[in-house]
């Protein structure tokens, strides 16, 4: 898909010069990219087992994202000698993101004579990539600072092609309840009685969370570049461009198992071929903002 858009580029940049009269100017730079970043998402869950228990689960998933090294492929057309539009191909390559996630099982007696509970804290890491292809439909203003020193300001419109694939980890309590032969039993602290020949039984899963998508976002960007003639043809330049875009909201989804051990191997769970007893893990969602700077460097070659 990539390859299309870059080759339909070069054959519009190719034929505006033919097309449309004025100076032409094909640039192409390397960039450096940084400042993306993802929300932290934090998720609870809290129900009771037999009125008498109260189980809770919390989680927070935290996103950290390098930078990157990328480039840019554009034209520019001045129809004056200050003024001028361009159409600027931008790549920001799959950058890796760390995904920690920090998640707390708990529960507790709710009664008025009995308070006393338990908890646990566990914590996960995994990786992920992002990336991004934002396509520039800019305004220039150019101004001389000399014979061969040209400053370029532009801004405009941005279609960013987004891409995000992260994965995490969650927890998901689980009850259950069951009579038993004795008033007062207890298996290694987590079997508790609630009421005589009754007791609660409490574990939890580990589940496989993925959150892979991808989404067109229109945006805006600004920037500024100084370019350096070597000759009649040829300048070197170096810039800084901002990128723009709202925040989008993205949706955790469940990988499932066959099969779902609890932690403390007490409780388990087969899961039915048409995945119908899968956890629920309700609607855990991350806000990414795909807003960046880029510092460039590159030739211009003018025409």
């Amino acid at each position: 898909m990539k390859a299309k858009i870059l080759m339909f580029f070069l054959l519009v940049c190719w034929g505006t010069k033919f097309l449309i009269p004025g100076d032409f100017v094909l640039f192409l730079s390397g960039n450096y990219n940084g400042g993306l970043k993802i929300a932290d998402t934090s998720h609870s869950r809290r129900f009771d087992q037999l009125a008498a228990v109260t189980i809770v689960d919390t989680g927070r998933i935290a996103s950290n994202i390098g930078s990157s090294f990328g480039g840019s492929l554009g034209i520019m057309k001045f129809f004056t000698r200050n003024f001028g539009l361009s159409v600027s191909f931008h790549y920001m390559p799959n950058t890796q993101v760390d995904v920690s996630t920090n998640y707390k099982f708990s529960w507790n007696f709710n009664t008025v004579d009995n308070n006393s509970g338990y908890e646990s804290n566990t914590a996960w890491t995994n990786t992920g990539e992002i990336s991004a292809v934002p396509i520039n439909f800019n305004i220039i203003y150019a101004i001389n600072l000399g014979k061969k020193t040209l400053l370029n300001i532009n801004g405009g419109l941005s279609m960013i092609l987004s891409k995000l694939n992260l994965y995490s980890n969650m927890g998901y309590g689980v009850g259950f309840s069951q009579e038993a032969e004795d008033k007062y039993w207890s298996f290694d602290g987590l079997i508790y009685e609630y009421s005589y020949k009754t007791v609660a039984v409490v574990d939890w899963y580990k589940l496989d969370l993925k959150n892979e998508q991808n989404k067109t976002i229109w945006g805006g960007n600004i920037g500024v570049d100084i370019e350096q003639k070597i000759s009649n043809r040829i300048g070197i330049f170096i810039g800084f461009q901002y990128l723009y875009a709202p925040k989008k909201t993205y949706t955790w989804q469940l990988e499932p198992k066959s099969h779902y051990s609890g932690e403390f191997d007490i409780l388990y769970r087969d899961i039915a071929p048409d995945n119908s007893n899968l956890p629920a893990v309700g609607n855990i969602t991350t806000e990414v903002k795909f807003s960046y700077f880029t510092l460039v460097g590159g030739l211009k070659f003018h025409f």
